[in-house]
């Protein structure tokens, strides 16, 4: 796309749309370093000096899905519940043993047998089973309990009630996002190192009995991480604050509703069409024009015009650059700077750009000439030009344009408004030096001229 020099310029009003509004606080930004931390409702946001040019700042916090929670904790619960209930039993065959000094034949029966389905879902199947109760049998021989093994379960009890306090406090936590933590992470206590090949009655049995005890836990706790949802908080940006100011006189009381809340119309018949509607005028068509105002239209004619004013009383003339390009029109025909010396080319372009020509059978060069669309080869190529041409026929009118915006720099930076009719305006820089007519005419589209330069 063609770049042209494009100025930013301040044109300062005496008065605003609205009595009261809200801006930015300079000398409150000056004193702070950002990020900066603020906390609105308990949670500690960070504002960036990017965020500061809106009233309403937007931020995004993770916070839990209760819904969700809720139902892991219930899956959760009855999980650990009937661990619990699995741990009790294997507690009561342990306590009758270590009390009685007595392993009782049916203990395999009672613990391996009834869960063999879940040792097997853990490797070992049913034929080591077998084994391994044989060998049990071979080292009961009398029934006593070997003596060796007393000791051993008398801590493995107490191990086994720790397990069981450990998830019953795990089960009494009331927040949801401490109990489903506390649960993912928790591990099994009846955790025992065995020496292989020690030889010894009370290794040999721990290694086929105790060790596989600790594995015994029909129901197996799924994990699951809090699950948590984005929540959007807004809240009014705390650099900005409130700013009186006086009532704006460009516009009449009569048309003071045309800066109002509208409502949007839209069409598709007979033609596609979209505009705004005040409920309190319905008979007239109110369309925005970026960056510039609002027309209000009756039918198709324009009655009324109205300039938007930003917040930082300054007009927003980025966009059309419409005061320049006037400038540059009057300068034109003056042959200010003898520019009419320059080829026809470069006069055609500013001609263009200043509204004074336009060829509707080269629609492409003259969109690419106000910088309405990119430079394509392919589209140029029908009038036999390059890229690199193209760059040779704009650069005077692109140097013409910045030597006038350099010589009316100070000027443009202090220019205020004031109205001449509902359709026209006036601007005019403070040295009085500059003066510039804009009219607006009954298709809602305006002309600028240079009344003093």
């Amino acid at each position: 796309m063609v770049k042209r020099n494009v100025l930013y310029i301040a044109l300062l009003s005496c008065t605003l749309v609205h009595a009261q509004h809200k801006e930015l606080d300079k000398a409150k930004v000056e004193q702070t370093t950002f990020p900066y931390n603020y906390t609105v409702d308990g949670n500690v946001f960070q504002i960036t000096e990017n965020e500061l040019n809106s009233e309403t700042i937007d931020k995004y916090i993770m916070i839990v899905d209760k819904e969700m929670a809720e139902r892991y904790v219930t899956e959760k619960k009855q999980s650990i519940q009937k661990q619990i209930s699995t741990l009790e039993e294997i507690k009561s065959i342990i306590a009758m043993s270590a009390s009685s000094k007595n392993i009782a034949k049916s203990i395999f029966l009672q613990v391996y047998g009834r869960f063999q389905e879940n040792l097997v879902s853990i490797g070992l199947d049913k034929k080591a089973l077998n084994a391994i109760y044989r060998a049990q049998e071979s080292f009961v021989g009398d029934g006593k309990t070997p003596k060796e093994m007393l000791s051993f379960l008398d801590v493995y009890l107490s191990d086994v009630d720790a397990e069981i306090a450990d998830l019953t406090h795990i089960m009494s936590m009331e927040s949801i996002e401490d109990f489903l933590s506390a649960s993912d992470y928790k591990t099994s206590t009846l955790v025992y190192e065995v020496k292989e090949g020690c030889g010894d009655r009370a290794s040999y049995y721990k290694d086929r009995m105790f060790q596989k005890v600790r594995n015994i836990y029909p129901f197996t706790l799924r994990a699951y991480e809090v699950p948590t949802i984005s929540e959007k908080h807004s809240f009014a940006n705390p650099f900005w604050h409130e700013a009186e100011i006086a009532q704006n006189q460009m516009d009449s009381q009569e048309w003071s509703w045309v800066n109002e809340k509208f409502d949007e119309v839209n069409k598709s018949y007979p033609s596609k069409d979209s505009y705004l509607v005040h409920k309190e005028h319905p008979n007239y068509q109110v369309r925005e024009v970026r960056y510039t105002g609002r027309q209000v239209f009756d039918g198709e004619k324009l009655l009324y015009m109205s300039l938007k004013l930003r917040t930082d009383q300054t007009y927003d003339l980025i966009s059309s650059n419409k005061l320049i390009m006037a400038i540059m029109r009057k300068a034109y025909e003056e042959n200010k700077y003898n520019f009419k010396s320059e080829s026809a080319d470069a006069q055609m372009v500013v001609k263009v750009r200043t509204g004074l020509y336009y060829d509707y059978h080269r629609k492409e060069l003259m969109q690419c000439i106000l910088g309405e669309r990119y430079f394509i080869d392919s589209d140029m190529a029908q009038y036999n030009m390059n890229e690199f041409q193209f760059r040779e026929m704009v650069t005077p009118a692109n140097r013409y344009e910045a030597q006038l915006t350099e010589d009316y720099k100070n000027q443009l930076s202090s220019i205020k408004v004031k109205r001449i009719s509902n359709t026209s305006f006036l601007y005019y820089s403070t040295d009085g030096k500059l003066e510039i007519k804009e009219e607006w005419n009954s298709t809602g589209k305006s002309v600028c001229t240079v009344l003093k330069y």
